[in-house]
């Protein structure tokens, strides 16, 4: 077994791309891809606190234009309320489709068609391409406390109910157990 394991290579094409320099393709060193990642990431949460911050801004504007009746200096929770979830909601939704958008644009900016074959990280771009594209999808894994922006327009459990018929607070057991 020693002479066959000195004559077999055991380097990985992805050994031979990063640390042999032996890709015929520009490598990006691990470091380029943490910044890459972090540049990503704060974009995508900048955009969430940009979402409450303009929603707090059109509110502010439409109150000051009367929007909750009147021109008082002080207004009710309530008032302002009726005002901002709908704002929020309907900016978070504009936000989701940008979100969504923009994952959809990058593929195809970053990788391009899909083409079946193997992509060896010593051969092809295509791997180091694809952690590039990993990164960018920060926008749409970062949202949401972490769920994603995929669990934010999927629906919900009560929305599935609410369909089919049963009311849940009528004695009508949904859990299974009585």
């Amino acid at each position: 077994g020693g002479k066959a394991k000195a004559e077999n290579p055991t380097i990985r094409p992805f050994g031979r791309a990063h640390y042999l320099g032996a890709a015929p393709f520009l490598v990006i060193p691990g470091w380029c891809h943490g910044v890459i990642w972090g540049i990503f990431l704060n974009a995508s949460v900048s955009m969430r606190a940009l979402t409450i911050m303009a929603s707090l801004a059109t509110v502010s504007v439409m109150l000051e234009n009367g929007a909750a009746g009147g021109t008082k200096k002080s207004y009710a929770i309530r008032q302002v309320a009726s005002l901002l979830i709908p704002i929020v909601i309907g900016i978070q939704d504009l936000v989701t489709l940008l979100v969504i958008g923009m994952a959809i644009g990058s593929k195809w900016l970053i990788m391009g068609r899909r083409r079946q074959g193997r992509y060896n990280w010593d051969e092809s771009s295509y791997c180091q391409r694809w952690q590039v594209y990993l990164s960018s999808l920060a926008f749409i894994r970062s949202a949401f406390y972490g769920r994603g922006v995929l669990e934010y327009i999927r629906g919900s459990a009560y929305l599935v109910w609410s369909v089919i018929g049963p009311n849940p607070f009528q004695d009508a057991p949904i859990s299974g157990r009585l």
